[in-house]
């Protein structure tokens, strides 16, 4: 017969049990009180829903509309959601996330579906429709056309997905078993084939690079390319343009083991992992270049900063570029060669800031999985 528990031990576990009750239900109401909430999702790289304003013309979305905006907002969701994302990869290295796939040796791939479905357009599995593709080549030569006849060059670049350059470390269920082409080689083919206008395709020179093993190209736990990758495309850019880029050997290469990146942040994993891939440089050029931001005044939707570098060579011509965070990788190498650079945060081309800044040098830079957007029209 089972000897009866202790009267103390009793008394413990039924305080603890109280005690654990009260704290989870007065839990929300500190919460609350204290505006413990973050305005935007940790794992999920967006902002939360915020309140809705109840209207009696819209009384029969309220109930929806609130449900939603309280399924991001209740209390310590970030908090729950974090331990579930890093449980579930740390001990089956699977990503609770269903917008960043886990891959061999740490590497990390961003794979949202609503965000350019990068991983079926790996796969060969996304087409790009005929229309799309006559409208980027209407696109590309309109603008080829309207800018070469003001005296200024233009070049469009596409960024390559990570999983371009570096498939290997993809989980084996998500390797390809044979080559199907991409959205970007049926937009290159589709231009080789009707148009003059052409995309600077720059996956051959960053894989030649790659098989070199000089450097790492891009980062394991970011969706980006890291520095050197970023010198390969630059270097690209400038032979487009008929311009003598810098070579390797001018900068000193460091690669560090150094904070973390966008997508180790997204999966809440531990502070201690860090981005194996990241690389620094110097150069003895790096004092002919100061950098500021630069109010928006150009009278677009667009409502971030404009980066705006200087250089002390006055005589060199003007760059005005359009990219999307894939850019910060271009924009030291490039504002080596330009009087004056200036950076705008854009995924839309846009002919009013053309005229306002009256460059020399145009260039469109665009990851590979929004490649299709460069059918669309221009920044309002």
């Amino acid at each position: 017969m089972k000897a009866p528990s202790p009267v103390w031990m009793d008394k413990f576990l039924n305080w603890s049990f109280a005690i654990s009750f009260l704290v989870i239900i007065f839990l929300p109401f500190l919460s609350e009180q204290f505006n413990l909430r973050t305005a935007k999702s940790l794992t999920e790289n967006r902002r939360l829903t915020e309140r809705p304003s109840f209207k009696m013309d819209s009384l029969s979305f309220f109930p929806l509309k609130y449900e939603k905006y309280y399924n991001d907002n209740f209390s310590f969701r970030n908090f729950f959601v974090q331990l579930n994302s890093r449980f579930s990869a740390k001990t089956y290295g699977i990503s609770a996330i269903p917008d960043i796939l886990i891959g061999k040796e740490g590497w990390l791939y961003y794979v949202a579906k609503s965000q350019g479905n990068s991983l079926e357009d790996y796969k060969g599995l996304v087409s790009v429709d005929r229309r799309t593709l006559e409208l980027i080549r209407e696109n590309l030569e309109q603008r080829t056309r309207t800018l070469k006849s003001q005296g200024i060059q233009f070049v469009v670049i596409v960024a390559p997905d990570k999983q371009t350059i570096y498939p290997e470390y993809l989980p084996e269920s998500t390797k390809r078993p044979r080559r199907y082409p991409t959205r970007l080689d049926q937009i290159v083919e589709y231009l080789k084939k009707h148009s003059t206008a052409q995309i600077l395709d720059v996956r051959k020179e960053l894989l030649k690079e790659k098989e070199k093993g000089r450097l790492p190209l891009y980062k394991k736990t970011d969706s980006h390319w890291n520095n050197f990758g970023g010198f390969i495309a630059y270097q690209q850019i400038l032979r487009s343009l008929s311009m003598e880029p810098k070579l390797a050997s001018d900068f000193e290469w460091k690669q560090a083991n150094q904070g973390r990146g966008d997508l180790a942040n997204m999966l809440a994993l531990d502070e201690r992992i860090t981005e194996e891939n990241q690389i620094l440089f110097t150069t003895s050029f790096e004092n002919e270049i100061s950098f500021q931001e630069k109010e928006n005044n150009y009278g677009t939707s667009l409502k971030k900063k404009s980066l705006i570098a200087t250089n002390k060579d006055k005589a060199l011509p003007k760059l005005l570029v359009f990219q999307d965070s894939f850019g910060e990788a271009l924009l030291k190498f490039l504002s080596y060669h330009f009087r004056e650079s200036v950076f705008i945060q854009s995924d839309s081309y846009s002919s009013a800031i053309i005229e306002k800044e009256s460059p020399d040098v145009v260039i469109f830079e665009i990851v590979e999985r929004y490649a299709p957007f460069l059918a669309d029209g221009e920044l309002k």
